[in-house]
């Protein structure tokens, strides 16, 4: 007995509904209910946020974009653990690179735009204003909850439809937001990594539990700003 058949049993032994039972042929009944089941399911699709919907507006976004392009590019020096180095970034970067950069200043500076811009440099300003133009990102800070329409294409959007691109900038440990909230997560000079008061070991470096605690009380506190 199928399912369906086990519930219409089951509704025939109440008597206000086995006279409609009888009235109606099941088998018919069933069939009518499985097309009618896939017009609704068509016609109530979710209307909100589609990983894919977005991934094609993104791409679209970037075509549309990059066919009137006057190439531009921003560089300025910065310092790398003592060595200079150069930060170039233009508006005719590949759309995985761009996608990549954007996922990366979440990752470190937070989803709002606004206050990127507000504290970086000139070049950084430029480089987001190039990728709000070129993706069509919503930069406006919604409040919590809010539900936004299926073409809104938001930094958060774009982090869910790329979460291993994302997952992957903390793997790499790229990303110093969360790092520095808990003002705990940094690398010592043994190469030990601390997060939210406990050691984690890079290599075989052995270590008693108590020693550890000190090393990283003794560690945070040289380490306790706060981005932004």
């Amino acid at each position: 007995m199928s399912y369906w058949e086990e519930v219409v049993a089951v509704l025939r032994t109440v008597p206000e509904i086995s006279e409609w039972f009888e009235a109606e042929d099941p088998a018919n009944l069933k069939e009518i209910t499985r097309v009618t089941l896939e017009i609704w399911k068509e016609a109530t699709l979710y209307q909100g946020f589609d990983v894919y919907r977005i991934i094609k507006l993104l791409r679209a976004n970037y075509q549309a974009y990059m066919a009137s392009l006057l190439e531009e590019q921003v560089s300025y020096e910065v310092t790398v653990n003592g060595t200079k180095k150069t930060f170039r970034y233009s508006n005719n970067e590949k759309l995985t690179t761009d996608i990549h950069f954007i996922l990366f200043l979440f990752a470190n500076r937070g989803c709002s735009v606004q206050k990127v811009l507000e504290k970086s440099t000139d070049q950084i300003r430029t480089v987001m204003d190039w990728l709000i133009s070129k993706l069509n990102l919503d930069i406006t800070e919604n409040e919590p909850g809010r539900s936004l329409g299926p073409d809104i294409i938001t930094i958060p959007r774009i982090a869910a439809c790329f979460p291993t691109v994302f997952c992957n900038v903390f793997h790499a440990r790229e990303s110093c937001t969360g790092q520095n909230m808990t003002c705990t997560g940094h690398h010592d000079e043994e190469g030990r990594y601390f997060v939210f008061g406990e050691i984690e070991k890079s290599s075989n470096n052995s270590s008693s539990s108590s020693s550890s605690e000190d090393e990283n009380d003794e560690e945070s506190s040289d380490d306790s700003g706060i981005v932004e």
